[in-house]
């Protein structure tokens, strides 16, 4: 690759990179150059790149499945992605916001590793009251092997074709816990809730947690992430079109975690 010689070059040589059709290549390129006495280098990861274009690729067709009008719920409020859970700790690939239930979709593309799989799963299995795997149907015989129990949804797709199958439906969560749920509404929502106009986060959430039930803090919390998605997704079915693009995806993720996204 030819080194740089402006900072034109270098954005000129992003733009390139992004719209590539190389980023199927596996290989890492390093480009050192030096403008103006000051060094740059750019590092393409094309691999990680290619991985995360291809995730994404899977997200906007499951968005489309999930609006198909065999699949679309009477109850559904709002569809987000990438929504943090657990202090930031994980991430839910789509989230499916219904009237008195989160339903999580965890997306591996055929590219996906399944190897952190089980980890992740037990994260979901303590938020969420259904939670589906979504997987490649190359990846069917790992799936297989993993025996993740009735607790886990399985939706295998065909990235070639845009086609979803639901193989099978989860049993409802039971195993929900308060402090998992109750990290969704932040701090000025709870002190407000409260009536604590000045309270600590950590202790507003541990009277959150002593006085109220389950199902009260379930739907404190799907009234928070409302708050903060349902106008992204109204917003998002006027825009979309047809069918779902890879960018209208930016539209149904919060604007402070889009840097992940596009990272």
């Amino acid at each position: 690759m030819k080194a740089p010689k402006s900072i034109f070059d270098i954005v000129d040589l992003l733009v390139g990179y992004f719209s590539s059709d190389k980023m199927k290549e596996s290989d890492v390129h390093t480009v050192k150059s030096n403008i103006n006495g000051r060094k740059f280098t750019i590092v393409e990861n094309r691999s990680s790149r290619w991985q995360k274009r291809a995730e994404r690729s899977v997200k906007a067709a499951l968005v489309d499945f999930l609006l198909s009008p065999k699949i679309i719920s009477r109850s559904l409020q709002a569809i987000a992605s990438e929504v943090p859970f657990l202090n930031g700790k994980r991430w839910v690939d789509i989230l499916r916001i219904d009237s008195h239930e989160l339903i999580a979709y965890e997306v591996k593309s055929e590219t996906d590793s399944l190897r952190r799989l089980n980890g992740q799963i037990e994260d979901y299995l303590s938020t969420f009251d259904k939670t589906y795997l979504v997987f490649s149907i190359t990846q069917r015989a790992g799936v297989e092997r993993m025996r993740l129990g009735k607790r886990i949804g399985l939706i295998e797709h065909d990235e070639g074709f845009r086609k979803f199958k639901i193989i099978s439906e989860p049993e409802k969560n039971l195993k929900i816990k308060k402090r998992n749920l109750v990290q969704f509404i932040w701090t000025d929502e709870l002190r407000k809730y409260l009536q604590d106009p000045s309270g600590d986060a950590q202790i507003l959430r541990k009277k959150m947690i002593q006085r109220h039930t389950i199902g009260e803090i379930k739907e404190l919390s799907i009234a928070a992430l409302l708050q903060r998605y349902l106008y992204r997704y109204k917003f998002f079915m006027t825009d979309r079109g047809q069918r779902t693009h890879i960018a209208d995806l930016d539209t149904l993720t919060a604007e402070s975690h889009l840097g992940r996204v596009h990272g």
